[in-house]
């Protein structure tokens, strides 16, 4: 039997999860650009009621990806899931 590996970075496998997560925000954001604070963190049900409240409220983009420390693509992906659900 073969060895199986995921789809991980090499050094995850032996350099330590600090510094795959490092690699992979380096290979997510090839701008130069620092990650938000919240960029990958799992969305509460909290959050959610909150980010649809803001955007029918006529928040922009921009903005809540400034209040949910996000990026505006996650922000956007988030506000077309949950109107999808609805």
């Amino acid at each position: 039997m073969g060895l199986f590996l995921f789809p991980i970075p090499f050094s995850f496998y032996f350099g330590g999860k600090k510094r795959a997560n490092k690699q992979i925000e380096q290979r997510s954001n090839p701008s130069g650009k620092p990650l938000p604070k919240g960029a990958y963190k799992p969305w509460s049900e909290a959050d959610d009621r909150e980010l649809l409240a803001l955007f029918r409220q006529g928040s922009t983009v921009t903005e809540l990806s400034e209040r949910f420390q996000r990026t505006q693509g996650a922000i956007k992906s988030r506000i077309n899931k949950l109107m999808m659900e609805e």
